[in-house]
């Protein structure tokens, strides 16, 4: 890859999260990653041609690209979804951190 594109690479940076109090590390996706969400989150077409959105694939992408972007410390799906509704302040956090979709921070309404 020439240098000129090594300022997009998927590295690791050090974020402070107020919702853990906390410093971490933390990556972008790739956009490889990326597009494997969009794909998810329609179901098919309505008559008129709009897309039908499946709302729980979207709910559970937010999930694994949270625990996509989380480098130190790690997240399992499994754990995340095994924490308390308190849990969703850290879940807009990280999503608003490395925001590659407005639906991200959209759906939280901000």
């Amino acid at each position: 890859m020439d240098k000129l594109f090594l300022k997009y690479e998927a590295k690791p940076d050090t974020v402070h999260l107020k919702s853990l109090g906390a410093d971490v590390q933390m990556r972008n996706l790739t956009l490889k990653e990326q597009e494997t969400f969009g794909d998810k989150a329609i179901k098919g077409f309505d008559v008129d041609g709009e897309p039908i959105l499946d709302m729980k694939a979207i709910a559970l992408s937010r999930l694994e690209k949270v625990c996509l972007h989380m480098v130190e410390p790690k997240i399992t799906l499994k754990d995340l979804q095994g924490l308390s509704a308190d849990v969703k302040e850290f879940i807009t956090e990280v999503l608003s951190t490395y925001s590659t979709a407005e639906e991200d921070v959209d759906a939280q309404g901000k």
